[in-house]
């Protein structure tokens, strides 16, 4: 009886020693771009093109990890000179990102006072499951994305929502310790 506790609590062990580690969450914060988040690994900044059915393209800034075969991504759009259509074009981005898409998930959801819409979906050809956050605030179109790989394979993993729920806008979120986001060049 003893032997097989023994084996047991060996192998509780080796299942706990087989889960990869988590890399340290960080606060980062953007104060060009109004708008703070946690993440995990270290954030690499780039430029990028927003694309939308009835909007167009545009330019957009991308903030980007991967930690355990998960992204972790946020893209924010300048459309100032069209601030008047932020409803529209809030939901434009969540209709194009869910378009032709599994679609797990789709809620109402609240950064603040911006109202924005929050999806969950699985990829096509078994390419993983990633929920998108959407909202329009100041003038910018925020889409957080959390992707989980195929690789990783944890569907469920409570750090895509840790990622997503962690955004706020203004300096509300400062705290000792925080990352300076730059903009690219």
């Amino acid at each position: 009886m003893r032997f097989t506790a023994m084996l047991a609590l060996v192998g509780v062990a080796l299942m706990w020693t087989a889960v990869p580690a988590q890399a340290q969450w960080r606060g980062y914060i953007s104060r060009d771009l109004g708008f703070s988040f946690h993440a995990p690994g270290e954030v690499t900044v780039e430029r990028g093109t927003y694309h939308a059915f009835r909007s167009g393209e545009y330019p957009t800034i991308e903030y980007r990890s991967v930690v355990n075969d998960i992204e972790y991504k946020m893209a924010v759009t300048d459309f100032r000179e069209r601030s008047d259509e932020g409803a529209n074009l809030l939901v434009e981005a969540a209709f194009t990102f869910r378009e032709d898409q599994n679609v797990l998930m789709g809620e109402y959801a609240r950064i603040d006072d911006a109202f924005g819409l929050k999806v969950t979906i699985d990829l096509p050809d078994n390419g993983g499951r990633s929920m998108g956050s959407f909202h329009f605030n100041e003038g910018y179109l925020y889409q957080a994305f959390a992707t989980v790989l195929p690789v990783n394979g944890d569907f469920a993993s409570p750090f895509i929502g840790r990622f997503i729920d962690s955004i706020a806008f203004g300096d509300a979120e400062i705290n000792e310790g925080v990352i300076e986001l730059s903009l690219p060049d």
